[in-house]
């Protein structure tokens, strides 16, 4: 499978201007992937998260296709 996304780990910055979800690159610059619209929502921090994981979860359902796949259960 070739990447289509901006490859993890995917980081937190969470300011008080908001939340921003990212990748540090060689040389420090930082990229952001997302900005989270509503800060300061109950369900922003856990949205982030979430968001900030999805380069593992990635990782981690294409192994699980790949362990089905070997097994013929697919």
């Amino acid at each position: 499978m070739t990447t289509k996304h901006t490859p993890g780990p995917w980081q937190i910055h969470q300011s008080s201007s908001g939340i921003e979800i990212g990748t540090q690159h060689v040389g420090g610059s930082h990229w952001v992937v997302c900005d989270i619209a509503a800060p300061q929502s109950a369900v922003a921090l856990p949205n982030a998260r979430l968001i900030a994981a999805a380069p593992d979860l990635l990782a981690a359902l294409e192994k699980a296709l790949a362990v089905l796949d070997n097994d013929g259960a697919r």
